[in-house]
């Protein structure tokens, strides 16, 4: 999962993390990384509770003190990419005590995935005061075999400086929480150096981040450093690794293909939460 603060110029804190829930109303087993004004908490998830009856809406009562109304989804939708006519649901977060966030959940179907192939990456510091956040994107490749990863992306920097994006070289490491399948630990390197103030500037920069790993094809991603409470996700590009032999194939074939059209049933919804997620 992961959320962010919905205050324009508010609270500035972020989080993604990981968890186990039994069916029954418990979690048995999670973690998080919470970055809050650039001061980072890592805590385990385990005896958080969750209640959901009679409806697609509950309630999640963290371990670590914040509680959420959680609204469960059409198990055919993608949250994180809701042009893929292939999902597996989850739910929405929208915290219910004195802070102010909203988030989304996705069932952890692999947690023995890691990164590997052609990625679409997002990234948005959420920092306060209003107009002092920046947002960066761009595209990266890694290799099953390697820990780290090399692509580009676009940085919109802060304040007077946000209106035109720069392209420049996008690079990071990643490394197995071996306590926590799923979760990794490593770095994002960017020139200029995120979250720079002036997005003309060419040092490059560093930031500590956790990434968390829905299976081999999205995930999260949090800032772990006190530079900035940013966080994102990262989509896998399968397009990217098949899309020379379609277009190939459509031109011999002298067509094209139509789209998938699935049907959705609102009405169904997972009955309770036995995934991890």
């Amino acid at each position: 999962f992961g959320f962010t603060s919905d205050a324009n110029g508010g609270e500035s804190g972020v989080a993604a993390g990981q968890f186990a829930a039994d069916g029954q109303g418990n979690v048995t087993s999670g973690i998080m990384d919470l970055n809050s004004l650039g001061t980072v908490t890592t805590s385990s998830l385990a005896s958080s509770t969750y209640s959901i009856s009679g409806s697609p809406r509950g309630t999640v009562t963290m371990s670590t003190g914040q509680t959420y109304n959680i609204y469960l989804t059409d198990p055919n939708l993608n949250l994180l990419d809701p042009n893929n006519p292939s999902g597996n649901g989850g739910a929405l977060l929208l915290e219910a005590d004195a802070g102010d966030s909203i988030g989304v959940v996705v069932p952890q179907t692999d947690t023995g995935a890691t990164l590997s192939g052609n990625y679409a990456f997002i990234f948005s510091n959420q920092a306060n005061p209003p107009n002092a956040d920046g947002g960066f994107d761009g595209q990266f490749v890694t290799a099953s075999s390697s820990a780290t990863f090399s692509g580009q992306g676009g940085y919109q920097g802060q304040s007077s400086n946000s209106l035109l994006p720069i392209i420049g070289p996008l690079s990071g490491t990643f490394s197995p929480d071996g306590s926590n399948p799923g979760r990794f630990t490593g770095t994002i390197s960017t020139t200029p150096a995120l979250w720079s103030p002036t997005i003309g500037a060419t040092t490059p920069g560093t930031n500590s981040v956790s990434y968390y790993l829905a299976n081999g094809s999205q995930g999260f991603v949090v800032e772990t450093d006190s530079v900035g409470p940013a966080a994102g996700a990262v989509e896998g590009q399968t397009q990217l690794q098949s899309g020379s032999q379609s277009r190939k194939h459509t031109l011999q074939q002298g067509h094209s293909s139509s789209p998938l059209n699935r049907p959705v049933n609102s009405t169904q919804y997972p009955e309770n939460l036995r995934r991890s997620r």
